[in-house]
């Protein structure tokens, strides 16, 4: 098949989707009309040629990304690891105060999403302090993990033959039936 060469505004439509994958803005920025842009970008998209050209650009983009950011298998699951089996007694000191985020370890660093210091006033002098962390959504997290090592993944089970051969019944079958003759 011959490769069919984009034009510069199918180019641009590509390139423009790779930004937010949402065709119908993708055709609207690479100049088509606003008016028809949802069945341009429908209609583009289904176009082999151009569909290749996403894929190629895609891929080029996603090792860039783990080229840059050292992105892998086993790093997705680290980071997914971490905020998972957080354990909030870590965030404290042993008088019960929160630890400041500089003391973290790296593990415990990575499965906070926000820290909050709200400083308690009474008429305008401060009286003390209220600390607040909130951590990552450890359910999601372990998600993640069940979809990135397969756990969700459909397991095939033999329900007919309870493991044995189909051969050894037929076989058998195939005796009785040359003794019938």
């Amino acid at each position: 098949m011959a490769e069919t060469k984009l034009s510069d505004k199918q180019k641009r439509f590509a390139d423009e989707y790779l930004i937010d994958l949402n065709g119908t803005q993708a055709a609207i920025r690479a100049g088509y009309s606003p008016k028809t842009a949802n069945e341009q970008a429908a209609q583009l998209l289904q176009r082999p040629h151009i569909k290749a050209y996403i894929e190629e650009r895609k891929a080029q983009l996603n090792q860039q990304l783990e080229n840059k950011y050292l992105i892998n298998k086993e790093r997705v699951l680290l980071e997914y690891a971490r905020i998972a089996f957080a354990d909030l007694r870590c965030y404290f000191n042993e008088n019960g105060s929160l630890k400041e985020v500089v003391d973290l370890t790296e593990d415990e660093a990575a499965a906070l999403a926000s820290s909050e210091t709200d400083e308690m006033k009474e008429m305008g002098i401060p009286i003390g302090e209220t600390k607040k962390i909130k951590l990552w959504d450890k359910l999601r997290a372990l998600e993640g993990i069940r979809k990135v090592m397969g756990y969700d993944a459909p397991v095939k089970q033999d329900h007919t033959t309870k493991g044995e051969s189909l051969n050894k019944g037929f076989g058998d079958f195939l005796q009785q039936v040359n003794q019938v003759k």
